[in-house]
């Protein structure tokens, strides 16, 4: 499954925190496979089942650090902001592999933190030495901003506007106001990789 290889993108630096700090605990929540090296800290490594919406929010808000990683192709880059909000609206703060739409959602250092698949061990040992001096107002703002853009609430207007504002001669928005006049071609790219597998695939996301 592409969870556990998610998962590995992060396996090695959580082995190394896990043999630097001796009161740190992985908690794991659904379908994960721990094998290799993390093996050794299975008395730190806390598996919980697949838990519904109100228990998962409960875990997370149990837990200071809230990790993100994923591998970075199309697919992932398709995935949608659902585990940083998850986490924000509990107030726990996010480490996140930058894909497109985390690298969109969040703002480096002030609602949470990126991390390229080379910089899981550097971010998070910045995170565990700091959380005291951040964790209160990374975990606000983190709050904050997913009540204020995802809560159900807030959608009513996006939601009316996509189900009834399109005639049949416009059904489906151009790419071009789907991008904007954003100039960094990069993400653009990947936006338009998320739209091609959308349309072309029929990926349910």
């Amino acid at each position: 499954p592409t969870h556990n290889k998610d998962f590995a993108v992060a396996a090695d630096a959580l082995y190394m925190l896990l043999e630097k700090y001796q009161n740190l605990k992985l908690i794991i929540v659904g379908f994960m496979d721990i094998k290799g090296p993390l093996l050794k800290y299975s008395n730190r490594i806390e598996k919980q089942p697949l838990q519904n919406f109100v228990e998962l929010q409960y875990l997370m808000s149990k837990a200071e650090i809230n990790i993100i990683p994923l591998q970075d192709n199309d697919f992932t880059n398709c995935k949608s902001e659902l585990k940083y909000f998850e986490a924000g609206i509990t107030g726990t703060l996010s480490v996140a592999t930058p894909t497109f739409t985390y690298s969109n959602a969040i703002r480096e250092g002030e609602n949470g933190f990126l991390a390229n698949s080379y910089e899981w061990y550097e971010k998070l040992t910045y995170v565990i030495d700091n959380f005291d001096d951040i964790s209160k107002a990374v975990g606000e703002k983190a709050h904050n901003d997913s009540l204020s853009k995802y809560s159900w609430e807030n959608q009513i207007d996006l939601i009316e506007k996509t189900l009834f504002s399109y005639n049949e001669e416009s059904i489906t928005p151009s790419i071009e106001s789907v991008i904007g006049n954003d100039s960094d071609l990069a993400r653009n790219e990947k936006l338009l990789s998320c739209i091609s597998l959308w349309e072309n695939e029929g990926l349910e996301i």
